[in-house]
């Protein structure tokens, strides 16, 4: 299911299934419990309180046959003169376990040891996707991404490195419905391949965005505007060979491509255009303020920094 904004009334179904994860894993023992939570939209920092609307709702898989389990993973294994020793096969459950810890890490925004767990981590598998895409998201984060943005930059550089950009155009080129196991699974290795790639375009057009805000620029003189203005230019067009960066999931990104060109119609156009039926979102109107004073609209300008204040008292003010 792709992303979608529901008008309200509206409704749509959809399914769950079980990771495919845990479906090619033998860890797991029949009428075991995997238990976790489910929300539907991403968090929202505009947001006061809990930044999820609605907040989440309790999941719960049981696995129902461990046997079913085993044999699936039998059916997509190499052919037997390429099976794992019983070494390869404990390395990798060693490396899946640091894996684990490496996320707890980042999750606890330990950087240090991140970095340390990382780097031994790249040292045994030097292209190892997760992991690179682990440490994108950590420098990535929110509240921090300001501090480091060159760094941002240079791990989704990495993680790109990584993607075949040309294989999974060929693969998308043509619809798919895959039937057997072996099918399945290559779909969902592309798909998360595909999603991994688009995350991280948004998340260096976002990076190299901000390195033009008035603050950042303040601590951190842009030194080469030209190539930095290549390099946006360049990220951008990738990103949109792949999605629509009309839609709201990329709005912002594209809304900062038209204000690069001192389109300031069209980039307030597009606001206007999710404005009414969005959840209250403080960027949205701070953006639109700004906008109008491109614009030269004094006076929508005036109204509409008065009304930032009121929408959102708790938010600071410059």
């Amino acid at each position: 299911m792709r992303t979608e904004t529901l008008e309200i009334g509206q409704q749509r179904g959809f399914f769950l299934a079980t990771p495919s994860a845990v479906r090619s894993s033998t860890e797991w023992s029949a009428g075991d419990e995997l238990l976790g939570e489910i929300r539907y939209g991403k968090s929202d920092s505009s947001r006061f309180g809990s930044q999820h609307r609605p907040e989440a709702y309790p999941l719960r898989i049981t696995i129902s046959s461990a046997k079913n389990a085993a044999s699936e993973k039998s059916t997509t294994s190499k052919p037997t003169g390429a099976k794992k020793s019983p070494k390869q096969q404990l390395d990798d459950a060693v490396f899946d376990a640091k894996l684990r810890v490496l996320e707890a890490r980042a999750a606890a925004r330990d950087e240090r040891g991140f970095e340390q767990l990382a780097a031994e981590l790249l040292e045994q598998r030097p292209r190892h996707l997760p992991v690179l895409v682990a440490r994108l998201k950590l420098l990535d984060d929110e509240q921090h991404r300001k501090q480091h943005l060159p760094r941002v930059v240079e791990a989704a550089d990495a993680v790109l490195k990584q993607i075949n950009t040309r294989q999974l155009a060929q693969y998308f080129g043509v619809r798919h419905d895959p039937e057997s196991v072996a099918e399945r699974e290559r779909h969902e290795s592309m798909t998360e391949q595909r999603a991994t790639l688009i995350d991280t375009l948004y998340r260096k057009g976002r990076a190299l965005g901000y390195m033009e805000l008035p603050d950042v620029v303040a601590k951190h003189p842009i030194r080469d505007q030209a190539a930095l203005d290549a390099a946006f230019e360049a990220n951008f067009r990738e990103l949109a060979q792949w999605v629509d960066t009309t839609e709201q999931q990329y709005v912002l990104l594209h809304i900062r491509a038209e204000r690069r060109k001192q389109h300031y119609g069209e980039a307030l156009a597009l606001l206007n255009r999710y404005l009414p039926h969005s959840a209250p979102n403080y960027w949205y109107y701070k953006k639109r303020r700004d906008l109008y004073e491109q614009l030269g609209w004094e006076h929508l300008h005036a109204a509409e920094s008065r009304w930032l204040v009121i929408r959102f008292p708790n938010a600071k003010q410059p």
